[in-house]
């Protein structure tokens, strides 16, 4: 619940001190107002690698609507992608924050 709730903090931050924006005008300046799908997968896939989630989702989510308020895209059409490629992040690649798992203890062969 911690990290959840430090993920909320950082995205409201975010949201008002205007570096969602900043980011989603970067953004646009990259990719332009057509691959705004692509700016979105890519910023998922580099966020979701470090953090879990939550987190990340909570995080992007004020970037996501600067974006949709800056281009008049549908929500959907700029949040699904988003979503898709944090979830893909989060499923194939181990578990990033925390303690290693511990080792399996080893069982003496069956004789």
């Amino acid at each position: 619940m911690l990290t959840i709730g430090l993920g909320a903090m950082v995205g409201r931050v975010m949201g008002d001190s205007g570096a969602a924006q900043r980011i989603a005008g970067k953004l646009l300046d990259a990719f332009g107002p057509r691959w705004v799908q692509v700016a979105m997968v890519v910023t998922s896939m580099l966020i979701g690698v470090t953090m879990f989630y939550e987190v990340a989702f909570i995080i992007i989510v004020p970037i996501a609507f600067t974006l949709v308020r800056v281009t008049g895209a549908k929500l959907l059409w700029v949040g699904l992608p988003m979503s898709i490629a944090l979830s893909t992040m989060h499923s194939f690649l181990p578990r990033t924050p925390g303690p290693p798992p511990s080792p399996r203890p080893s069982t003496p062969p069956s004789v």
